[in-house]
């Protein structure tokens, strides 16, 4: 029995086409908008790149005349807007530059584009197309590579303002600071005063401690020795100067100006930070509990280091 005559356009040749993840999701969209399969796709194209190089070739034989030359690719594009993410349909015919280059089928022509601003015909906002299209040969689109830009920040990428931990005050953009210089004071002064009445509380001690002291050695044996009393320095870190590090929720670290003796001295003062920074959350809670949730509060941490 004889087999089924072949077609003329049987098609035993095969070719594997590697694709990149942009050329298989381009090729996935003009399939699925068209209902046109893949491979016929591929063979539309094929079909028309020839017909442009046949025309390409025809053109170099008719020599100076360049009318063949004028049915040139088209420069309008389907770009998305970075914002509503709307379809645009731009036309960059007018726009950029355009340099030729000799090749094998004649010259190769790159159209280039910087800052090319369009408007969202959706939302109505501005956005920049830069690249460049290339044409090769001449009437055949080649390649392309074309970014959109965002004139005005994404909304992901707006910087929020940067308040006072204490009053809420908006601080200077850029700064690394957590308090405005008002409440950095208070602080400071609030401080300095708990200091003093730490250093009365323990001069008192002092006192009573060195009078039952002297008590004793007077009432004591008189052959003893009378070695000098010296108090024990409480905190003496031979000279060394210590400083905190704040260690804030949002990840950010600050170091403080103040300078203290001892390590005990910088502990003292990082846990008088943390209460002052928890004080101030209640007062920004009380002003706008709808601002300043107080159940998102978080207790900032500290490091002491040693300077030099």
């Amino acid at each position: 029995m004889l087999g089924r005559p072949k077609k003329e356009d049987s098609r035993e040749k095969q070719y594997r086409v590697r694709l990149n993840d942009k050329e298989d999701e381009m090729l996935a969209f003009a399939s699925n908008a068209t209902g046109v399969p893949k491979s016929e796709i591929f063979r539309k194209a094929l079909q028309e790149y020839c017909e442009k190089v046949k025309l390409q070739q025809a053109a170099e034989e008719i020599g100076d005349d360049t009318s063949w030359e004028d049915d040139r690719i088209s420069l309008q594009r389907a770009v998305e807007c970075p914002y509503c993410k709307a379809k645009n349909r731009i036309d960059l015919e007018d726009e950029g530059t355009v340099s030729t280059s000799e090749r094998q089928m004649g010259d190769e022509v790159i159209y280039e584009f910087e800052n090319v601003e369009c408007q969202c015909h959706s939302c109505g906002r501005s956005f920049t197309v830069s690249g460049y299209i290339s044409e090769y040969p001449i009437g055949a689109f080649n390649a392309e590579s074309l970014q959109v830009t965002p004139i005005e920040p994404l909304p992901d990428e707006t910087t929020h303002a940067v308040v006072c931990r204490d009053c809420g005050a908006v601080l200077e953009s850029g700064t690394k600071q957590k308090l405005c210089p008002d409440c950095r004071e208070k602080r400071k002064a609030k401080w300095m005063e708990r200091l003093k009445a730490g250093a009365k509380i323990v001069g008192i001690i002092g006192v009573a401690v060195g009078a039952a002291y002297l008590a004793t050695k007077g009432t004591g044996d008189s052959d003893e020795s009378t070695d000098d009393f010296e108090p024990e320095s409480l905190g003496d870190d031979s000279g060394r100067k210590f400083k905190l590090l704040m260690k804030y929720p949002d990840g950010t670290e600050e170091e403080e100006d103040e300078l203290f003796d001892s390590e005990e001295e910088a502990k003292e003062y990082g846990d008088y930070m943390i209460s002052c920074s928890r004080e101030g959350a209640e007062t920004l809670y009380m002003s706008n509990p709808g601002d300043y949730p107080l159940e998102d509060y978080e207790d900032p941490d500290y490091e002491v280091i040693e300077t030099e």
